[in-house]
Order: structure tokens, then C-alpha cells, then sequence
């Protein structure tokens, strides 16, 4: 899906552009931090993963929405999955494609880090850090509790008004 590809892109190249220093600044309040240090990163982190809720909204709403729009969720009667089986496996395919999307983060981070002459292996350790203690989590819960809002309702509204309601809140 080249979609999944530009999302990742975008993620990682704003990453990017924020280590490597210059115009780009998605943290306000840093003071005098260097923008590769583990707080920086752990702030940019956190502030890419809430601009990334539009993402997982999305990836959201196509996986589960796709397959009533092409009819194809009514095979499911004459296959030996169960639905539980069924959407078991498009919540962890769904998951496992935002997790290739999010990684987009550590890695832009780093990258900058190495463009702009950085401290390369703090920029790594800082970047997986806040990788595995806020973006992933966020990102498996928020893409969860959106996919089940999508199976509950069947409708596109509710997935982008609850994306919304938590862009909202972040």
C-alpha cells in the first residue's frame, strides 16, 4: 500500500528534520537541551506520536471499513475461521503495519542526529527509549481501541470523530 509507505515517510522525515536542528521545532520549553539528548527525543517522540494520530486513524478506518466496502467480510460464512479469529487477525495485521509506520520515528530521529553531527549513540539509545515507552504503547492502544470502535460501528464517522475527540485530548 503506497499510503503506508507515504505515512511512514512523513513520520520520519519530520523526525528527522527536528534532530538535524534548524527551523523545525516540535518542542517548546527544552531550554538549553540539546536537541539529542534522551529529553528532546523523548519530547519529539511524544509529539510526533500525537501529529500521528491521523495516521492511526486512518490505518484504522481502512482495515476494517475496506473489506465491508469491497463485500468481502461475508466470506468469513464459508471459511473454518470464526469472526473472532477473523478480526483477531486484521487487528494484529493493522497493529504490525503501524508499528512499521511508527518506527518511522526512532529511525528519522537518529538520521538527524547523524546528519547534524550528533551524538549518534545517545540519539539511538534516547530514541529507542521513548520508542518502546511511549510510542509503542500509545500507538498499540490507540490503534486497538480504534479498531474496535470501526468493528462495533461499521461506520467511518465514528473512527475519525473518535480520532478527532483524541487529537482533542492530546
Amino acid at each position: 500500500e503506497p499510503l503506508t509507505w507515504l505515512y511512514a515517510l512523513v513520520l520520519g522525515l519530520r523526525a528527522a528534520a527536528f534532530a538535524a536542528a534548524g527551523p523545525v521545532e516540535l518542542v517548546r520549553g527544552r531550554g538549553g537541551v540539546p536537541r539529542d539528548a534522551a529529553w528532546s527525543l523523548t519530547l519529539a517522540s511524544t509529539a510526533l506520536t500525537a501529529f500521528g494520530q491521523v495516521i492511526t486513524t486512518m490505518v484504522a478506518a481502512t482495515v476494517v471499513l475496506r473489506d465491508r466496502q469491497d463485500r468481502v467480510h461475508e466470506l468469513i460464512t464459508v471459511t473454518a475461521l470464526s469472526r473472532r479469529e477473523y478480526l483477531a487477525g486484521k487487528l494484529l495485521a493493522a497493529l504490525l503495519v503501524l508499528c512499521v509506520i511508527y518506527a518511522a520515528i526512532p529511525a528519522g530521529l537518529v538520521t538527524g542526529a547523524i546528519g547534524a553531527g550528533g551524538h549518534v549513540a545517545a540519539a539511538l539509545s534516547g530514541s529507542l527509549v521513548a520508542f518502546a515507552g511511549i510510542v509503542l504503547p500509545t500507538m498499540l492502544a490507540i490503534g486497538a481501541l480504534q479498531f474496535g470502535i470501526g468493528v462495533l460501528s461499521g461506520r467511518l464517522w465514528a473512527i475519525v470523530g473518535q480520532g478527532l475527540l483524541l487529537i482533542w485530548c492530546w
